[in-house]
């Protein structure tokens, strides 16, 4: 019997990044869900758990933040991998992340798209 492909969910409004990762991600072997907008995001999470959430913060409709507090909120998010992974950053706004659920916060711009798969692979899965 086949090995079930690990999920891996890309919350990201930006079809070149989408794309980008998706594209990492397929050459590893792992299947790749897609969210356009947070609201789309939060219900795939919710519906799929996959077992690895990108999450990226600056989406259409809703933030990456606001997708992180409705998990929290809902009870679901200790049982979801989700690593933020955005260029968006200030003061306290990992720690705002992590405090909300979040395993990790990354920024985009310090990883190539295949180290980016390698540290999820070797630290998440």
């Amino acid at each position: 019997m086949p090995r079930k492909k690990t999920e891996i969910l890309i919350v990201e409004d930006d079809p070149m990044q989408v794309l980008m990762y998706s594209i990492e991600f397929e050459q590893f072997n792992y299947n790749v869900l897609l969210a356009r907008d947070g609201k789309t995001g939060l219900k795939s999470i919710q519906d799929l758990k996959p077992k690895i959430v990108l999450l990226d913060l600056l989406l259409g409709d809703m933030n990456g933040t606001d997708v992180l507090r409705a998990l929290r909120d809902s009870g679901k998010i200790k049982d979801i991998n989700i690593i933020v992974m955005t260029n968006f950053t200030k003061k306290g706004l990992s720690d705002e992340c992590l405090e909300l659920g979040a395993k990790a916060f990354l920024v985009k711009s310090e990883y190539t798209p295949r180290e980016l798969v390698k540290k999820i692979t070797d630290e998440y899965l």
